[in-house]
């Protein structure tokens, strides 16, 4: 993507470094469980909110 988009050739360390430079991290989403039942949770989310 740095290439791409910026023409910069960097490792994979070295963008690692540069974000940590930059006070930055690479944060990626957590895939779902394959076998997760959404209305179970969202039936947890609603006994359990505070709002």
């Amino acid at each position: 993507m740095a290439k791409e988009h910026y023409n910069a050739h960097y490792t994979v360390n070295g963008i690692y470094e540069l974000l940590k430079r930059i006070d930055m991290s690479w944060i990626s989403a957590r895939s779902q469980h394959p076998k997760a039942d959404p209305q179970a949770q969202d039936a947890f989310k609603k006994l359990y909110s505070t709002g």
